[in-house]
């Protein structure tokens, strides 16, 4: 009698468990795909220049501080970016946060961005207010898709959504485009 009990306890035990089994999901721990972005170095008032192969500078970018991560991106506080024609200054660009693609050639500027063009006697001839531009530094093209402002002496005209071509000097407003003219 005593074994039939312990056969019956072994058979029961085992049908338990089995249904425990197939009635619960079993769900492993997911493993990490992705690596963590780890930054490599960190740079304070951080200047690089982008020359063309005479030595005659193309652009210059700045920032208060930058933080380079392992897959190749950097982030930038405060940066500023400078475009030259002729080794002269002819755009400037600035906002509260940046972000470089690891080719270089991609600049996000992030936030409140803020970008002039100088007359001859340094003075912002023509003054641009957006948010969250996207520069493409070797096509010197700029656009964003957030209310901007153009602003002149004697002009003011905003619009939602905005490309600009610095090589041409030309700004497209791309919708709900209002203007104001003094004289």
């Amino acid at each position: 009698m005593m074994r039939w009990l312990g056969w019956l306890g072994l058979v029961g035990f085992t049908l338990l468990s089995l249904w425990l089994l197939l009635h619960f999901e079993h769900s492993p721990i997911p493993l990490v795909t992705e690596a963590v972005t780890v930054p490599d170095y960190t740079l304070k008032n951080f200047t690089t220049l982008n020359m063309t192969e005479e030595g005659v500078i193309k652009n210059k970018i700045s920032a208060e501080v930058m933080v380079h991560n392992n897959k190749g991106d950097t982030v930038l506080t405060a940066p500023t970016l400078v475009f030259y024609k002729e080794g002269q200054a002819n755009w400037y660009m600035a906002s509260e946060q940046g972000t470089i693609s690891a080719d270089g050639n991609h600049v996000w500027l992030l936030g409140h961005a803020n970008l002039w063009q100088p007359d001859e006697n340094q003075v912002k001839r023509i003054e641009i207010l957006s948010k969250d531009m996207h520069i493409e530094v070797d096509k010197r093209f700029g656009e964003t898709q957030a209310p901007s402002i153009i602003r002149t002496v004697t002009t003011q005209t905003a619009g939602v959504g905005m490309r600009v071509f610095m090589a041409t000097q030309q700004v497209e407003l791309l919708s709900q485009v209002r203007g104001y003219y003094a004289r």
